[in-house]
Parts: C-alpha cells; sequence; structure tokens
C-alpha cells in the first residue's frame, strides 16, 4: 500500500515538475510558479464552497487538498529553481 501512495505522489511530483519547466523555458519563472500556485489555491476554494462547508469543517478540508497538493507544489518549486540555476549558469535573464 505505502509502495502505490509514494509512486503516485512521486509520479504527481514528476508531472509537475516537467510541465513547470516547460512553462518557465517558454514564458518565464513567474508564470510557471504561478500557475500550480492558482491551481491549488482555487481547488481548495472550489471544494470549500460546493460543499458548503463551516469554518471549521473547512479548514480541515481545505488542510487535506494542501497535503494532497504538497507534491505538486514541490515538483514546481523544483523545476522552477532548476530552470533558475540553468539560467544563471549560462548568464542569461530569469523573465
Amino acid at each position: 500500500m505505502f509502495d502505490n501512495i509514494l509512486l503516485i505522489v512521486l509520479g504527481m511530483a514528476g508531472l509537475s515538475g516537467l510541465l513547470t519547466w516547460l512553462v518557465a523555458v517558454r514564458y518565464g519563472l513567474f508564470p510557471a510558479i504561478l500557475l500550480p500556485l492558482v491551481a491549488v489555491f482555487a481547488s481548495a476554494g472550489m471544494f470549500w464552497r460546493s460543499n458548503g462547508l463551516s469554518l471549521q469543517d473547512g479548514i480541515g478540508q481545505v488542510a487535506g487538498i494542501f497535503i494532497f497538493g504538497l507534491p505538486i507544489l514541490t515538483g514546481a518549486v523544483l523545476a522552477v529553481l532548476l530552470r533558475a540555476m540553468m539560467l544563471r549558469k549560462r548568464g542569461g535573464n530569469a523573465d
């Protein structure tokens, strides 16, 4: 069971990292990190709103969403850092 969860988490982080790196190459670092952040916050807000949760129930559900979104954000941050290091080594502009 733990192996399956670990595989899913690593797959999510890897896919997110790949997509974020591609966005960073094409559009720059700021849009690349902004997209995953907006997606996690929007999913938390939509889930809270659609279920009509109270404040205490909503905070627990949002915490669960952020825990689920952590591999996505981790992959995105690592991809942006990798791209920034590549640009710095090459002497290019970050944005």
